[in-house]
C-alpha cells in the first residue's frame, strides 16, 4: 500500500507540474497580447494627437485671418480712410503743428491713432500675424505715426505715457520691417 500512495503522489506532483507549466505558458501568452494591444493603443493615441495639434493648427489659423480682415476691414473702413488722408495732406500741405489743427482735423487723428492702436494691440497678443499687416501696410503706418505724433505726445501729457503704446509698438515694427 506505502509503494501505491507513493506511486500516485508521484503522479499528482507530475500533473501539478505539467498544469503549471501550461498555466504559466498561458499567461505568458495573454501577456504578449497585452503587450502588443499596448502598442497599438499607444500608436492610435499619437495618431489622436498628432490629429488634434493638425485641428488645433487650423482653428489658429482661422481665427488669425477672421482677426485679420477685421483688421483690415477697420484700416479700410471709408471714414478711417478719410482720416489718413486729411493727415496726410496736413502733413504735407500746411505743416502746421498738430496743436494749430482744427477740431475736426484732431478727430481724424485721433481715428487713425485709435485703429492703429487697436491692430497693434491684436498684433501684440497674437490675433494677427505681425507679417500680415505689415507686408501691406509698414508704409501707411510709418507715416502715419509721423503724421500724429504730435497728438500722441499731447494725448499722453493729459492719459499717461503707455496712452496709444500699441500704435507706437507697430509704427516700431513697421521701421523694422521696412
Amino acid at each position: 500500500l506505502n509503494p501505491l500512495l507513493s506511486f500516485l503522489a508521484l503522479i499528482s506532483l507530475l500533473l501539478t507540474i505539467i498544469l503549471q507549466t501550461h498555466e504559466l505558458k498561458a499567461t505568458r501568452e495573454e501577456l504578449e497580447l497585452s503587450r502588443e494591444a499596448q502598442q497599438k493603443s499607444e500608436v492610435s493615441l499619437k495618431e489622436q494627437a498628432e490629429t488634434l495639434e493638425k485641428q488645433l493648427e487650423q482653428a489658429k489659423k482661422a481665427s488669425n485671418a477672421e482677426y485679420f480682415f477685421r483688421a483690415v476691414d477697420r484700416m479700410q473702413d471709408e471714414s478711417i480712410r478719410e482720416a489718413r488722408r486729411r493727415i496726410f495732406e496736413l502733413a504735407i500741405d500746411h505743416r502746421q503743428p498738430a496743436d494749430s489743427w482744427h477740431s475736426k482735423d484732431v478727430l481724424s487723428a485721433e481715428k487713425v491713432c485709435q485703429t492703429y492702436d487697436l491692430v497693434g494691440m491684436m498684433i501684440k497678443n497674437g490675433f494677427v500675424e505681425e507679417s500680415m499687416i505689415l507686408s501691406s501696410w509698414h508704409t501707411s503706418i510709418i507715416k502715419s505715426w509721423q503724421c500724429t505724433m504730435q497728438i500722441v505726445e499731447s494725448r499722453r501729457l493729459i492719459d499717461g505715457d503707455e496712452f496709444w503704446g500699441n500704435y507706437e509698438w507697430l509704427y516700431n515694427k513697421a521701421k523694422k520691417y521696412s
